[in-house]
């Protein structure tokens, strides 16, 4: 990857992937330090939770209990393979797709 624009710094530095990451090593860290109990994880589907508690379920086979989605874009329409085996809790919306919450 190389970097075209300012644009393009401020994303690798700020952007979603230093969110996913920064999820990612936080609840694995937790996770690592109590491998003899379970986890439920609770997030919703704006800032990539469902991926990421998807990824953390298959390094820790057997900790996470249960996986709670709050749908907040309508997600569980538009891309329900997105919460394959989670809980999945809508959100209300203004309209399909949108939060009223945005």
């Amino acid at each position: 990857m190389s970097v075209n624009t300012w644009r393009d710094l401020e994303d690798i530095i700020t952007g979603d992937n230093v969110t996913y990451r920064f999820k990612f090593e936080q609840i694995t860290s937790i996770m690592s330090h109590f491998q003899d109990r379970e986890f439920i994880l609770i997030g919703d589907s704006g800032q990539y939770d469902p991926e990421i508690f998807w990824e953390v379920d298959r390094q820790f086979p057997g900790l996470v209990k249960e996986i709670i989605i709050r749908d907040i874009v309508n997600d569980r329409e538009i891309n329900p393979q997105r919460f394959e085996g989670m809980t999945v809790v809508p959100a209300n919306t203004v309209k399909k797709g949108i939060s009223e919450f945005d």
